[in-house]
């Protein structure tokens, strides 16, 4: 309204129809217009050069912006002809095609050539893998998940605000470039060619009319294109239905295999010029909870990290919680489990760990909406419910206030006592490892 207002106070003031039309001649030539079937015939041309332009695009720029993110030798090849048709000015690129192509047809290669490069850009750079993306690839390796569930829970999420952004970026862009294509090369039929007929006949508020139509149409097509694409899915998906955990045992599902010692000889390991490890031996007794002590930077971790990527039958709470974000602390607890157990299972098992670590009311709650306390107790609660005879905690109280850590630690004291794992706990907190009953190591 405001700007319904300014425009008609302007266009008083300016008092030339032809600079600036009044805002009731623009929507009586609106209404003129969509009681108008040439209008129709001429729009859905338009619409049809838009739909044919945005799809080549969109299919041909995923497909060789994958191969550009995953290949540097391709990226280094596409990187000059990319650059020249994104600095080539649009309207030298369409006088060039008039003399080439059909005027029906020049709108849609130009918008071909003007957004490729755009999607291309986007979609390659979703494949520059970060320092997140490798720890949710070990995290995924020693969780044992299959190629499926690392496609779709960690490449595709990491993967789709690129795809969002080319879409977008592509979608709005498309409607400009064929508009501005069917301004300049006049098809027969074609919203463009009816705005250049009323450019040439002075009839600004034409111009202005038609224009609204466009933007109102490509604002509301868009809107809906988002909700089925990138909102509708996770809303069908809904809230998973709370597992019943009453009376539950895990040895009702779990047939535990017997714990292996740990048994490190001679093992060496640095970064850079630093020395974390210089033939260092440890062992650790099959069945036993152990502490291990150390200052920061002396290669707890590392040593962590070390046992889980040469042992077998590993469970391990990070020290960061490596979970799935866009994903609900019940599914990130039983993903690992379905392979093991089938869905229903999984889903008992993983909501009686998160019981028992205080987050049953935050099962159908989204990773990204918890505090950093409660998302590391979904990866305690995940590394629990995974059966293993190998359990690696990596301080896995320190974001805990102190009742829950209490509370935990109790927990934990009596899944443990039962001697079926070898577990190795790294803390700085002594008292922790004395509640747990832990034989002591230091590095």
């Amino acid at each position: 309204m405001l700007l319904l207002i300014l425009w008609n106070s302007v266009s008083r003031s300016i008092n030339s129809p032809l600079i600036l039309p009044a805002p009731h001649a623009v929507f009586s030539e609106i209404v003129s217009y969509l009681a108008s079937p040439e209008f129709y015939w001429n729009f859905l041309q338009s619409i049809h050069r838009f739909f044919i332009s945005f799809t080549f695009s969109m299919i041909l720029g995923c497909i060789l912006g994958f191969f550009c993110g995953k290949s540097v030798f391709f990226n280094n090849f596409l990187r000059l002809p990319v650059t020249i048709l994104r600095t080539t000015p649009i309207v030298a690129i369409i006088l060039l095609l008039v003399f080439a192509l059909k005027s029906d047809f020049v709108p849609v290669a130009v918008s071909i050539l003007m957004t490729l490069p755009v999607v291309i850009s986007s979609v390659s750079s979703g494949f520059v893998k970060k320092d997140d993306d490798l720890k949710l690839l070990q995290m995924a390796k020693i969780f044992n998940f299959t190629k499926k569930q690392k496609f779709l829970y960690i490449f595709l999420p990491r993967l789709m605000p690129f795809f969002k952004n080319a879409f977008i970026s592509c979608f709005g862009m498309t409607w400009k470039v064929i508009a501005a294509g069917e301004v300049l090369c006049l098809p027969q039929k074609a919203i463009g060619s009816m705005l250049a007929k009323a450019q040439v006949h002075l009839e600004t508020e034409k111009v202005f009319a038609i224009t609204i139509i466009l933007v109102f149409f490509c604002y509301c097509t868009e809107k809906i294109c988002r909700i089925l694409l990138f909102s509708l899915p996770s809303f069908i998906t809904g809230k998973t239905k709370l597992p019943a955990v009453e009376n539950f045992s895990t040895e009702d599902f779990f047939a535990e295999k017997q714990p292996e010692p740990i048994e490190l000889k001679n093992i060496s390991f640095s970064y850079g010029e630093n020395q974390i490890f210089d033939r260092y031996s440890v062992s650790f007794g099959e069945g036993t909870v152990n502490a291990v002590f150390a200052p920061s930077g002396k290669g707890k971790t590392t040593l962590l990290n070390y046992i889980a990527e040469n042992f077998s039958g590993v469970s391990y709470c990070f020290q960061e919680p490596r979970l799935i974000e866009n994903k609900t602390c019940l599914f990130n607890v039983a993903l690992p489990l379905f392979n093991l157990t089938g869905k229903e299972t999984a889903f008992k098992i993983a909501g009686y760990f998160l019981k028992e670590t205080g987050l049953y009311d935050k099962l159908n709650e989204k990773v990204q909406n918890l505090s950093g306390g409660q998302k590391q107790r979904v990866n305690l609660a995940r590394s629990l419910a995974f059966p293993s005879q190998i359990l690696l905690l990596d301080e896995p109280f320190s974001s805990l206030d102190e009742e829950n850590r209490r509370r935990i630690i109790k927990f934990l004291s009596d899944f443990l006592s039962n001697g079926k794992k070898t577990v190795i706990f790294v803390t700085h907190n002594k008292k922790e490892a004395e509640l747990l009953n832990c034989k002591s190591y230091s590095l």
